[in-house]
């Protein structure tokens, strides 16, 4: 038992001075998570890692390496970063790779108390996410997103609401309208 804490406490260590001798935030938030998950009592380690591990996240996305930055803003979700938006900015990477079962477990992780446009972006989330389980039940679920983005006061959001996706003439997505 004691060897065992030692042992987790010396790696944690050296993953800790590895992180700040590393050469770029992804360097340093693998070796920040690795040096939390060896010394999970740490709570400062923990956030610290997790706010390393969200900006390395956010830098792969802007790289376009998206399944880094999936596994760099999972891991910050894991080691306790539970803000809504980056959870929900997680999710819908997550359905953007059509992984309907991980946007699904990261929905369950959101509080039920957001504001509105939040909410509308997880209802419309958790609409992709049962598009292929159930399509019937998707489908109310976009038309419950749709009413909730309406009632939300952004700016500039109802005119993208009404553009969206429509061309000239009332197409809708290049295909004329008219069900």
């Amino acid at each position: 038992e004691c060897r065992g804490v030692l042992f987790r406490s010396l790696h944690a260590h050296r993953h800790r001075l590895a992180a700040a001798n590393a050469l770029g935030l992804v360097e340093r938030a693998r070796h920040l998570g690795k040096a939390a998950r060896h010394d999970p009592t740490d709570s400062s380690l923990s956030a610290e890692a997790a706010a390393a591990m969200e900006a390395a996240g956010h830098e792969a996305m802007t790289e376009g390496r998206v399944p880094e930055a999936i596994r760099l803003l999972g891991g910050a979700v894991e080691l306790g970063d539970l803000d809504a938006a980056l959870v929900l900015e997680l999710a819908q990477l997550r359905a953007d790779q059509q992984d309907g079962d991980g946007v699904a477990s990261l929905l369950h992780l959101i509080p039920a108390d957001l504001p509105s446009d939040q909410s509308a972006h997880r209802t419309h989330l958790g609409a992709m996410a049962t598009a292929t389980v159930d399509p019937h039940a998707s489908v109310a679920m976009v038309e419950a997103a749709a009413q909730q983005w309406t009632a939300t006061d952004r700016p500039g959001k109802a005119a993208d609401r009404k553009t969206a996706g429509q061309g000239k003439s009332g197409e809708i997505g290049g295909v004329r309208g008219g069900m």
